[in-house]
């Protein structure tokens, strides 16, 4: 070989290697890159460097091809996707209540998805902003502080102001003195957040409609001090902030007619029974409160009778790390539902990507029909609906995933089922960024939490309870925490950061009890709960064996 050829084969080499690590650092710091653009972004990079950061703002389109929006990679959209990711970070390191965070959590992704379909402005000028949130004064300047700076990359607003007024000093000695005060902290927040705490029921007494002034209204009180004033307030206003009747006692309908309150009562004990940590319950009580707002309305006739109920609930995403209760939550919101009379089926209708593709051209399309007349008039849950979408590189196209998710949009838009996507919350984000008319379909995310020792210890006891045994001394859990603190995230989540290592308790300590049972000389002194029952140093003993196989490092 020449001396110009293997100057040549090491600078293809060279070329080589600095496209590709220009295109993972593209892929890495700008999501909206397809890797098709991301590979002849870099070319131009490294032929042009100069002629191509020179442009401002920053636009590629793919020089092969006509330009399609989904190809046109703009600076605006990209540093809105990059500030939504600094303030979910911020959200995930507060010291906030769960419940706030959630709330949070789901007006980023809001955000989020807007962004990535360049819908913020239509999607801004559309109503106010209303959170409640369950929070201290100091909690909920700090949440208020964020939502403003969520409703800033929106577009909402064009400052990060937060008016914050407590409700004692709106409230006047008249209607009129009040009227007035509050029309003035609506104006001082005319371009900002009007955060309102202290909230009771008093504050029923507040000017709706100058509520609806400010871009962003969020009210911060305690659990019974907004549940009295959601109850006192007419029921739209609890939907419309987001907050569930149920929490609150019982309101007019409920008061009259018997059946009415006996499938709500168990709608919330199957909700309560779940044992989720109460942000999460509290979600899934609006879930069905929404619910149970569309179907009065309507049969009062002021949604008109063609009006798809479903649509009215609409969907819903569940998100957070496996074994963290999604799916059991999913569960109790079919049955909740049914016992309110929302849905015709108590049984929910469970589904992967295995489920819904087809092995040749067609097979999907009816696959997916099946699937839904199956849930027809029920609920669907899609778990992991991420695997139904490509890859990210042209070789990964998935054709049959993209055929199964069209199906699902389109049983969505049909409104003759409620369907239920779960997963974590990187795959339900870039599912409905990448589905379109997924993301406009669902009415609100849920975020789970991650679990705690201490919430997997109380799971125990649904667990063993489950399989029909008792716990010997229950007041004695906490030793069981204590034997799992520390060592919760050490190893594989799916093995301890969730409820799942509660089941692995129980069938370990079970084992340990059964085994010195088979050892007994004699068992007819036993009674049947003596032999039905595990110890808590059995429990314990499970838990310091967890973490000891946690604490080694051990990821299997």
């Amino acid at each position: 070989m020449s001396q110009l050829d293997t100057e040549r084969t090491r600078t293809m080499a060279t070329s080589s290697t600095r496209r590709d690590t220009l295109v993972r650092a593209l892929r890495g710091a700008r999501p909206d890159f397809t890797l098709t653009n991301a590979r002849s972004f870099a070319d131009l990079v490294i032929a042009a460097p100069g002629d191509v950061f020179k442009a401002s703002p920053l636009t590629f389109v793919p020089r092969d091809g006509d330009p399609v929006a989904s190809s046109h990679v703009q600076v605006g959209r990209s540093d809105k996707i990059e500030a939504l990711d600094q303030i979910q970070q911020k959200i995930d390191e507060a010291d906030l209540p769960e419940q706030v965070k959630s709330r949070l959590d789901a007006y980023v992704m809001g955000v989020r998805l807007a962004a990535s379909q360049e819908r913020l402005g239509e999607i801004a000028r559309e109503a106010t902003v209303r959170i409640a949130i369950v929070a201290g004064q100091a909690s909920a300047a700090v949440a208020a502080g964020l939502a403003a700076e969520i409703a800033r990359v929106e577009g909402r607003i064009s400052t990060d102001t937060v008016v914050e007024v407590g409700q004692t000093s709106l409230l006047g000695n008249t209607v009129v003195e009040t009227s007035v005060r509050v029309g003035q902290a609506c104006a001082d927040a005319r371009d900002g957040v009007l955060l309102i705490t202290g909230v009771d029921k008093r504050a029923v007494e507040l000017d709706e409609v100058s509520l609806r002034r400010p871009p962003v209204v969020v009210l911060a009180g305690s659990r019974e001090g907004l549940d009295g004033f959601f109850v006192a307030a007419p029921p739209a206003a609890a939907h419309e902030f987001g907050w569930p009747v149920s929490s609150g006692g019982s309101s007019e309908l409920e008061e009259s007619t018997a059946p009415v309150v006996g499938g709500v009562e168990r709608a919330r004990a199957v909700i309560e029974a779940t044992g989720l940590p109460e942000a999460v319950k509290f979600e899934l009580h609006t879930i069905v409160d929404s619910g149970r707002l569309a179907a009065d309305l309507r049969d009062r006739g002021l949604l008109g009778a063609s009006a798809a109920l479903f649509s009215a609930v609409r969907h819903q995403g569940f998100a957070g790390e496996p074994g963290t209760g999604k799916t059991t939550a999913a569960r109790a919101v079919t049955e909740a539902l049914y016992n309110v009379g929302l849905v015709t089926s108590a049984t929910a209708v469970e589904v992967r990507r295995a489920d819904l593709v087809g092995k040749y051209e067609g097979h999907t399309a009816a696959n997916v029909r099946d699937i839904v007349n199956i849930a027809r008039g029920g609920v669907l849950i899609v778990d992991e609906p991420e695997e139904l979408v490509a890859r990210g590189t042209a070789s990964d196209q998935d054709p049959f995933g993209k055929e199964a998710a069209a199906g699902l949009v389109a049983a969505m838009k049909g409104g003759e089922l409620l369907v239920i996507f779960t997963g974590q919350r990187s795959g339900l984000e870039r599912f409905f960024a990448e589905v379109p008319g997924a993301a406009t379909g669902v009415g609100s995310v849920v975020y789970f939490p991650k679990v705690t020792a201490s919430d997997v210890a109380a799971a125990v006891g649904r667990v063993a309870a489950g399989r029909g045994l008792s716990i010997d001394q229950p007041e004695h859990l906490n030793r069981v925490a204590e034997a799992l603190a520390g060592a919760m995230y050490r190893g594989s989540m799916i093995r301890s950061g969730n409820y799942w290592a509660a089941r692995n308790l129980v069938d370990d300590a079970w084992a340990s009890t059964a085994n010195r049972l088979r050892d007994a000389d004699d068992l007819s002194a036993l009674s049947d709960e003596e032999l039905m029952r595990i110890g808590v140093d059995d429990l314990v003993a499970s838990a310091r064996k967890i973490a000891a196989h946690l604490g080694s490092g051990d990821q299997a």
